[in-house]
């Protein structure tokens, strides 16, 4: 109904199958979908012919051999046919090319607007290892991004990382599998304003804001111990970075990284959203951190947002879900992690005194924590009544609770990060009468001054950390 009539010319400019092209410019050799005919100038050719006016380069089923980077043009999208039908360094992919060369990438966008990648295969085996599977950037100080990704896989040997996006912005990501098997790349994605691994792409520095992605899988085989996921290299013009669902496995280092101050010595702009994200350890691995914090400098990050993130560990008392360094502020972050599997499996270490508002519980802070006495100190109250513990809510707010007995002195010692910053009386409540408890800030041990044979109920005693 109203169908306007259409010559076959102009629906064939619409889109092309690579199939349709030479491979090496030579005419009688056609691409190659099982991977031994080299199909990188019929890949570029069929890329190329769509690249004055935008449209679709298919590629039907099949493995293509390139033995150079393809390079992507401004409103040009690349469809495969599936991205996943197995898990190898090989083939994995419906529709996949498979890139056999030193190169910067597999796939470059350096410099482009408006591409979109959908339901194909990118992989390399270990030999020739190009540097990255996908390249973003810029080739000058215009903007370049506006991309969209679906249903992609990144899979094989890499010699810097999987994913490499400098100063690309406004990109969706949506389903993306990526699995660096090796070939020294430490990151399955990296991102940041500038080209700090130092590819030969040439990319230019820039803002690096606005990447949305939604349920990646990231598994990193990398057995560096700064190895991550996911890898932000913070600056001025760093932020708007959200991840939504998706799951990460880390085989060493971290699962998640983010660097500051060490690009520009200046503050991110953020946010960083992790929302709703797991992750596990790879077989025979050993992951030290969750969330890595860095900076070189003294430097604020502002809007980190965390939500429900469940990664397992390893015991060992050296294993972090989350780690604040001290010379990083953190600025209105909401931070809510699940304690860890099995108690102590991973430990979370932020300066509270560092935590500028914000909303901030991790393991198992927000539980009772029992304390361990000192001298006669013991609970006066057994089961089922409270034990002498605390707790720390989501405003930094640390309060004791329980009630306990034994003579004047020193009665336990509160953990080096939870200290007030100066020492504080508190007046309880001792056996009907009023009773003096002092906090010493520089060791943290709390002492009762006033009576003997005391029963103390500590109950009143709170007081933010900062």
């Amino acid at each position: 109904i109203g169908a306007i009539a259409r010559s076959l010319q102009d629906k064939a400019r619409e889109s092309v199958s690579v199939l349709d092209f030479y491979a090496n410019g030579v005419s009688g050799v056609a691409v190659d979908p099982t991977g031994v005919v080299d199909s990188t100038l019929g890949i570029q050719a069929a890329i190329n012919a769509m690249a004055t006016i935008g449209g679709v380069v298919f590629i039907p089923p099949g493995q293509y051999k390139t033995t150079a980077p393809i390079v992507m043009a401004s409103g040009v999208s690349l469809c495969g046919a599936g991205n996943y039908i197995g898990i190898s360094a090989t083939r994995e992919a419906v529709s996949s090319i498979y890139a056999q060369h030193t190169g910067v990438a597999v796939i470059s966008l350096k410099g482009c607007i408006g591409c979109k990648i959908s339901d194909l295969g990118i992989i390399t085996a270990a030999g020739a290892v190009p540097e990255t599977g996908l390249l973003l950037g810029r080739s000058s100080a215009s903007s370049a991004g506006y991309h969209k990704f679906e249903s992609v896989s990144v899979y094989g040997y890499y010699s810097l990382a999987a994913i490499y996006s400098i100063a690309s912005e406004d990109n969706i990501w949506l389903d993306i599998n990526v699995w660096v098997f090796g070939g020294g790349a430490k990151y399955c994605l990296y991102t940041g304003i500038s080209d700090s691994l130092s590819t030969g792409a040439g990319l230019t520095t820039s803002s690096n804001l606005e990447n949305k992605w939604y349920a990646p899988f990231f598994i990193n085989s990398s057995t560096d111990a700064n190895a991550a996921c996911i890898f932000i290299q913070g600056a001025q013009a760093v932020g708007s970075w959200s991840f939504i669902g998706g799951y990460l496995t880390a085989y060493a280092g971290s699962y998640i990284q983010i660097d500051s101050g060490t690009i520009d010595a200046l503050d991110c702009i953020g946010p960083f959203t992790f929302l709703g994200m797991s992750g596990e350890l790879l077989e025979g691995g050993d992951p030290i951190y969750g969330v890595r914090l860095t900076s070189t400098g003294t430097h604020t990050l502002p809007g980190l947002t965390v939500l429900g993130m469940r990664l397992a560990f390893l015991a060992g008392t050296n294993h972090y879900q989350i780690i604040q360094p001290g010379n990083l502020v953190l600025e209105s972050p909401n931070i809510h992690i699940k304690p860890p599997e099995a108690f102590p499996y991973a430990l979370c270490s932020l300066q509270r005194t560092q935590i500028k508002n914000g909303s901030v519980i991790v393991g198992r802070l927000g539980e009772p924590t029992p304390l361990t006495f000192m001298g006669d100190f013991a609970n006066y109250f057994g089961a089922p009544y409270i034990a002498a513990s605390y707790t720390v809510d989501s405003q930094n707010v640390f309060r004791l609770q329980g009630t306990v007995n034994g003579t004047t002195g020193n009665i336990f010692t509160i953990p080096s990060d939870l200290r007030p910053a100066a020492n504080m009386f508190f007046f309880v409540l001792a056996n009907g009468a009023v009773g003096r408890v002092l906090i010493t800030a520089s060791t943290g041990v709390v002492s009762v001054s006033s009576g003997s044979g005391l029963i103390l109920d500590l109950s009143t005693i709170q007081y933010k950390i900062a």
